[in-house]
């Protein structure tokens, strides 16, 4: 069986396999967003060209360097998110670059996902399975993949972290504390902020909650800033995640040209540290009962000094950004040796 464990978040696609990791932007762009000659021409570029047999005409491009673009199709929405075909596309685009290279055809594929907290055991679960379960024909530079996905396994987001620490990644038992622990995880995402109370590796329903604002309101905020004081800079909330993320206090636009975001920046991560925060001390009213505070998610980074102030002892994930996708794969690993 072959395992992917893939996290298809709202502002960056995170997945893991035997390959290796993946993370990009959630956007991909037509060829013609590179220049009148395509892409890559000019400068080599961290993209490659993808073909979906569902829409066998339709040639897109993605990447690291999708932000390049000017002008990309994210796959952020918060309403019938997964019908959307811009979220089946890149589904599929991640899929198939999660696969190895080395041959055509991958049979009994095996894709543990994630949803927000609260979509667990609903309608929404069933449709995230269809976007995944049966075959898939794409095309990566002219090079064929058939993959058969023969089950999919949906868990909450923020359970993915949990078992990142749990396993190691070969799905065995790596840290027996999880087994008895009782852990709160906040999991900063792009479209959604998730809360789970975990105890010895079972989710406790009144501990879960989903905020429906999280961090690429934040980038957006930033973003429109940027094109308002220069209407020529075509920022997008994957170019400013980009460089927030690297710690810039400039959006550089060219050599010749940046604009100052230290103000900003500052002011919309406090709007939403501000907003969120109150939210979670509502909803976990007795934190005591914690044995861990874990704060994950591709936010969780860029966040943490105002987590801090709030829980001094809260514990930032490393690579939170990819956490999920680490635990949703070393599961499937576990769940393939049957």
């Amino acid at each position: 069986m072959y395992v992917i464990g893939l996290d298809h978040g709202n502002t960056n696609v995170k997945g893991v396999s035997e390959e290796g990791e993946l993370l990009r932007p959630s956007a991909y762009a037509l060829p013609d967003a590179f220049g009148e000659e395509g892409f890559g021409n000019e400068k080599q570029l961290k993209v490659k060209t993808y073909t979906s047999n569902k829409f066998e005409k339709e040639l897109y491009v993605w990447g690291e360097d999708v932000v390049e673009a000017s002008m990309v199709i994210p796959t952020y929405t918060t309403e019938n998110r997964y019908a959307q075909k811009s979220y089946r596309l890149l589904s599929e685009f991640a899929l198939a670059s999660l696969v190895s290279n080395k041959k055509k055809t991958f049979d009994n594929v095996l894709v543990v996902t994630g949803c927000p907290s609260r979509e667990k055991g609903t309608r929404m679960e069933i449709e995230l399975e269809e976007v995944f379960n049966g075959g898939h024909v794409v095309t990566v530079n002219g090079a064929t993949k058939i993959i058969e996905v023969s089950n999919v396994i949906v868990l909450p987001q923020p359970l993915g972290t949990v078992l990142s620490l749990y396993l190691d990644e070969e799905g065995y038992v790596d840290d027996e504390s999880y087994e008895e622990d009782y852990v709160g995880v906040i999991d900063i995402g792009g479209g959604t902020t998730d809360l789970d109370g975990i105890k010895g590796l079972k989710r406790q329903k009144e501990d879960t909650d989903t905020i429906p604002f999280a961090m690429f309101k934040v980038y957006e905020e930033i973003s429109d800033y940027i094109n308002g004081q220069n209407p020529e800079a075509g920022a997008t909330v994957q170019s400013v995640e980009k460089q927030v993320l690297k710690g810039s206090d400039s959006y550089v636009i060219s050599k010749r040209s940046s604009v100052d975001i230290k103000a900003v920046k500052e002011n919309a991560l406090r709007k939403y540290a501000d907003f969120i925060i109150p939210r979670i001390s509502t909803r976990w009213n007795n934190r005591a009962k914690f044995d861990k505070l874990l704060l994950t998610g591709g936010g969780a980074e860029v966040m943490a000094p105002y987590f801090k102030a709030w829980e001094k002892d809260i514990i930032v994930v490393k690579d939170s950004q990819i956490a999920n996708a680490k635990g949703f794969f070393r599961y499937g690993k576990f769940k393939a040796r049957g």
